[in-house]
């Protein structure tokens, strides 16, 4: 039996839980760099050198852990295992749920999924050990959505992710709330800012703030996603790096808004047109002095052409 989950953290308290098997972590901020269609190999490779430009370590250790990783699942999935999936109902969890369900085309009967209800932050192995008896065979019909919506994901145009996002009843119930999450990343057809950028400018600027104190502010706010040190603090860089820079990191660790980044946050500038953008989606890769496509928050549409 091999657990299959998002963290580490999670992967060790499974362990101490002492289930039958053993447990492995997906380990790989699929919200944040890209994640391209094509062969997996190059795939992981270009995940690794993101890894290394984020912050999150060196790109060969990073490639090696990946391939481990699937080593570990492929075994588990030739000797017949019992695949245990615990995948959290936030966007991270189901991005590791459809790159997981993708590749088991021909092994679905070897899995299981554990109904999670909510970001597993704070369960004991205790708590955790009363969630496994609730574990449920995945159907043909949870299967193939899991590899529809990821081969929409990982698509360098994105028009398959909407209507994803707007079923109101799903296979995986918990996947529609993630895709919406993942789309407002999309720059706004407001100001060019993604729901975090704007976040961001928002909460900076209600009051002084260190970049610790301003992620947990964000985090507050969201109910689909929990932004962690290193992914989180690339965003900021990013903001305070650009040719026009929307904030400034002081030397005493403050996150302080600019003039520009007043304006943007207010919706009189438009971030893409002040500094272009190079960012990447899933599959698209959003680049140049204008974006292909911006998300309209009203209507919960992406809009192409922009």
């Amino acid at each position: 039996m091999l657990h299959v989950t998002s963290t580490a953290a999670l992967a060790a308290k499974l362990s101490s839980a002492h289930l039958s098997g053993h447990a492995i972590s997906w380990d790989d901020p699929l919200h944040d760099g890209p994640v391209p269609d094509g062969r997996r190999d190059q795939r992981l490779h270009r995940r690794a050198l993101h890894a290394e430009q984020a912050g999150w370590g060196d790109s060969k250790v990073v490639e090696g852990w990946f391939e481990k990783r699937d080593a570990d699942f492929n075994q588990a999935c030739g000797r017949g295992d019992e695949l245990v999936l615990w995948f959290e109902p936030g966007l991270v969890g189901q991005l590791h749920l459809l790159d997981v369900l993708h590749r088991l085309t021909t092994t679905a009967n070897l899995a299981t999924l554990v109904p999670i209800p909510n970001l597993l932050t704070d369960e004991t192995p205790a708590e955790l050990i009363k969630l496994f008896p609730l574990r449920r065979g995945l159907s043909s019909v949870q299967l193939k959505q899991g590899s529809a919506a990821w081969a929409a994901f990982t698509a360098p145009d994105p028009s398959g992710l909407p209507p994803i996002a707007a079923q109101v009843i799903s296979p995986l119930a918990d996947l529609p709330a993630a895709m919406r999450r993942h789309l407002e990343e999309f720059p706004s057809i407001r100001n060019g800012l993604s729901r975090l950028d704007q976040s961001v400018l928002t909460l900076a600027g209600e009051k002084a703030r260190s970049s610790e104190e301003l992620r947990a502010a964000v985090n507050d706010e969201e109910d689909c996603l929990i932004w962690d040190e290193t992914t989180f603090g690339h965003r900021l860089r990013a903001l305070a790096s650009a040719r026009i820079p929307a904030i400034r990191l002081t030397k005493g660790g403050a996150v302080k808004v600019t003039d520009a980044g007043k304006s943007l946050a207010d919706g009189e500038a438009d971030w893409t047109a002040l500094n272009g953008i190079d960012r990447w989606l899933g599959g698209v890769h959003l680049t140049g002095a204008d974006s292909r496509w911006r998300w309209d928050s009203s209507s919960r549409t992406l809009v192409a052409g922009w």
